[in-house]
């Protein structure tokens, strides 16, 4: 009985250990934080910005975002949690889970730590990872993303500054 355990444990700390290795973090987390949440209004009035792969995007919840890639339905969940700490401070915190046709396949844990414009969220732990072929098709369709994302800011700097009087900058 304990050697099952023992296992069991092994194999999920193998499970974050690759999590980390892969990654997958702070890739979600950018994805989910930066871009994907707005995609659902992106579609709509910033189209050249989504990736042309993603399809069936739409809003499932307060905090969650639903798209189709490569014949696969994925969704992101972020729910987040504060806690009152002594002397009127808070703890927040939150988890982001990726679900691929309704499997979870990876859930992280957050810590969210106030500033001036909002919150710095910093992943902190990994809850949830199953390895597969998923892998490699979201690291593409992230690096998709903000590849057209970065393209978009850098045409709005040239356009602002053109607009300013300031002239060509390519």
């Amino acid at each position: 009985m304990a050697d099952d355990v023992d296992s069991i444990r092994g194999e999920a700390e193998r499970r974050k250990q690759r999590a980390w290795q892969l990654g997958l973090p702070e890739i979600t987390t950018r994805f989910y934080r930066d871009l994907v949440r707005f995609y659902p209004a992106w579609q709509h009035n910033r189209p050249e910005i989504v990736p042309q792969l993603i399809s069936e995007i739409r809003k499932v919840g307060e905090d969650a975002v639903e798209f189709g890639y490569r014949d696969h339905l994925y969704s992101l969940t972020w729910k987040e949690q504060s806690t009152p700490l002594p002397g009127g401070d808070e703890y927040v915190s939150s988890t982001l889970s990726l679900l691929m046709d309704g499997s979870r396949v990876l859930e992280i844990y957050l810590c969210g730590e106030p500033k001036e414009y909002g919150t710095e969220w910093r992943p902190n732990d990994v809850l949830a990872f199953i390895e597969g072929p998923w892998v490699a098709s979201f690291k593409a369709v992230v690096a998709e993303g903000e590849r057209l994302h970065g393209l978009s800011r850098g045409m709005s700097r040239c356009l602002l500054n053109l607009s300013e009087g300031g002239g060509s900058t390519f």
